[in-house]
């Protein structure tokens, strides 16, 4: 039904919304769909901690009930039922989960209160996180259940009642069948902690390729910031505000290079046109090739040190809205992907939704590979077009600086002012910072599973030394 709509309004309005189309999601999934993964593999790693406890509970009652079988079977030869000496067992079992429960919650409360203060952002409504009772009761009962169901069963096989036997075996050292049964145990817990472990570092190894990634671009010295502006304001003050702007920026001391973008690399902020160029026959409709784009001034190739590999930067100045001189470059990728190296520079191209007596625009140059997406993608095919002043409302600035940043930032409020007076200044940061926002959910999953894993070491360590503690004796 939407799509029907903007058929309409493309009817309506072809020289702005032709060639438009609609994509319906769920807002659940718009919000929190791409960190289910994330909470899955936690809960899976929460389970695994879980079997891992119920094999040491297990262990650790066969190893207390081993030093215990004379004292079960003297009760039991003195008339106490079966259920009834197993129900002793079952009590002390009890009291060490209620104890373990208590124990429990007061860390979950503190945890939770942790993790929302030392890691917000990371996941969707993070500031939201709170400690829930029903949460923690349902946590309580499966302890509970798994305390008292995997304590119930060495209990109930050194209860058998076979007391003859038992009490003449007694000196003979551990039966087979419990140091098979203990040994097995330790087996798969040392197996979980092996996969928990093997799991945590390739984890942390994908987000140290991902941390060390190199994006085509350099981040150091580098600060980014919003001017406030309105996609219906008049664009020729507008243009003139982002020109004075960015040449008080360049004049300031200690600035190397200044310049603004629709979009920051590797920021997940993607739009893709079809493209056509003069003298190629693209995979597309009408010979098109479908290309992620970007709006870049000469000074913000330069602040990031995006290498010219062939051709020419962007002109200084450009007027906008201006399809008669419009400029681009195209990057590498594309390069490497549709012409095998042949060159580029000096063909043009247009967009198919153009006009088709438009005349075509010019590739002046091509740039090397930028992570445009983000940093796990691998650079695709990109088309620069050259923005004039004034074209894209809000864009994003960068400032590179010879030294630390830190002293332009703090003055950065008195130079907005010169050029643009009363409008807002928003998302001041350095640019590596800015970027390492994307890096939050791997860095967290990274440490939620080392965390888990360090937990199953130590459970397996209580296991394994309970056996040989066992054994020894």
């Amino acid at each position: 039904d939407l799509n029907r709509v903007e058929a309409q309004i493309a009817q309506e309005y072809p020289a702005t919304e032709k060639g438009f189309g609609a994509e319906v999601s769920s807002l659940k999934d718009y919000m929190v769909g791409s960190s289910s993964a994330a909470l899955w593999s936690a809960f899976a790693a929460v389970v695994l901690l879980l079997l891992l406890a119920i094999a040491n509970i297990a262990g650790l009652t066969l190893a207390q009930l081993q030093s215990r079988e004379r004292e079960l079977a003297i009760r039991s030869a003195l008339g106490g039922s079966r259920g009834q000496v197993v129900a002793t067992v079952m009590r002390e079992m009890a009291l060490l989960a209620a104890a373990g429960a208590a124990a429990g919650g007061a860390l979950a409360w503190a945890g939770v209160r942790a993790a929302a203060n030392l890691a917000p952002g990371t996941l969707p409504r993070m500031a939201e996180l709170q400690f829930s009772w029903l949460g923690w009761l349902f946590a309580v009962g499966v302890s509970a259940l798994a305390a008292v169901g995997f304590g119930l069963v060495p209990a109930w096989a050194a209860t058998r009642p076979r007391l003859a036997q038992l009490l003449a075996s007694l000196n003979a050292g551990a039966p087979g069948g419990k140091r098979r049964m203990q040994r097995g145990l330790v087996v798969g817990q040392l197996a979980l902690t092996v996969l928990l472990l093997a799991s945590a570092g390739l984890l942390l190894r994908s987000y140290y390729n991902l941390s060390h990634v190199q994006g085509g671009f350099d981040t150091s010295n580098v600060f980014t910031f919003h001017v406030s502006a309105s996609w219906n304001e008049n664009r020729g003050p507008l243009a003139a505000m982002q020109k004075q702007l960015v040449d008080k920026l360049q004049a300031a001391p200690g600035v190397v290079a200044a310049g603004f973008t629709n979009f920051l690399p590797a920021s997940d902020a993607t739009l893709r046109y079809q493209v056509q160029f003069q003298g190629l026959n693209g995979p597309g409709a009408k010979g098109t090739y479908s290309l992620g784009v970007r709006q870049v001034t000469p000074g913000y190739l330069n602040a990031l040190h995006v290498p010219i590999l062939a051709g020419s930067n962007c002109p200084a100045t450009l007027p906008p809205n201006n399809a008669t001189t419009a400029k681009a470059l195209v990057n590498q990728s594309f390069v490497d992907t549709y012409l095998h190296g042949d060159s580029m520079v000096g063909r043009g191209y247009r967009l198919p939704q153009d006009d088709p007596k438009t005349p075509w625009a010019d590739i002046i140059g091509v740039v090397g590979n930028v992570r445009e997406d983000n940093f796990a993608t691998p650079a695709a095919p990109y088309i620069y077009v050259c923005m004039g002043a004034g074209w894209w409302p809000d864009p994003d600035y960068v400032v590179r600086t010879a030294g630390d940043p830190a002293a332009l930032m703090a003055g950065l409020r008195a130079i907005v002012d010169q050029a643009a007076p009363g409008r807002a200044v928003f998302g001041l940061d350095r640019l590596s910072t800015v970027l390492d926002a994307g890096l939050q959910q791997p860095r967290l999953n990274a440490r939620l599973l080392a965390m888990f894993a360090g937990f199953a070491l130590l459970l397996a360590a209580v296991g394994l030394y309970s056996l040989i503690s066992l054994v020894v004796a």
